[in-house]
């Protein structure tokens, strides 16, 4: 289980999640009505691509339908043109960080959203059994930015800590991910970047 940093960026628009249409719309209302059309007797645009073409001898048709199969065979394999869903496409979501679950609450700790005690004590639970509200957030750029600042004077430099196994009393062994040596002070900075490209894009931050 992973913690994720991040701007909050609005999509840039939706489309239908196939290999073979690239359509945007505006709306996902209006995606998910497209989708809905698109999946009715399967996808058009692949039943297209499938057809013989005028002027195309047997070897370009093969060599061509060898590529559509590698495209639509590359994808989920939850993913059918039978079903398709409406995304959302993003443009430029800036710079993210991601960290294991029992990484997160120190850095969530020096920025000041946990407790020292909560996050000793959220660090060794089992991520299935406990749900950790403060591992799921949102706040202005300009708070992180600020946060950050304080918690790069005053967090103490990561000694780090091995990767490995513990053992927690009534519980069976706890798996941690471990840390290298200055690790809170480089996830500081990835920060930092991140609520520095959010603040001048007057977004917010999130974690989850």
């Amino acid at each position: 289980m992973s913690v994720t940093f991040s701007a909050t960026v609005n999509p840039t628009g939706f489309k239908v999640d196939c290999a073979f249409t690239d359509e945007m719309y505006e709306t996902y209302i209006e995606a998910r009505l497209a989708a809905s059309l698109h999946g009715e007797g399967g996808c058009a645009a692949a039943q297209a691509c499938l057809a013989r073409r005028n002027g195309e001898d047997e070897e370009q048709y093969l060599a061509r339908i060898a590529g559509f199969n590698q495209a639509r065979n590359g994808r989920d394999s939850a993913y059918s043109c039978q079903s398709p869903v409406a995304i959302a496409v993003y443009g430029d979501e800036g710079p993210t960080l991601t960290v294991a679950y029992d990484q997160a609450f120190g850095i969530l700790e020096a920025l000041g959203f946990i407790t020292p005690e909560r996050a000793g004590e959220a660090a060794i639970a089992d991520p299935e059994s406990l749900r950790v509200p403060e591992l799921s957030g949102c706040v202005g750029a300009v708070d992180i930015q600020g946060r950050v600042l304080v918690a790069q004077a005053l967090a103490p430099f990561d000694e780090g800590e091995p990767e490995g196994e513990m053992y927690v009393p009534g519980r069976a062994m706890v798996t941690r991910a471990g840390r290298a040596v200055g690790f809170l002070q480089a996830c500081l900075s990835e920060i930092a970047k991140i609520a520095n490209w959010a603040a001048e894009r007057k977004l917010d931050v999130t974690w989850s």
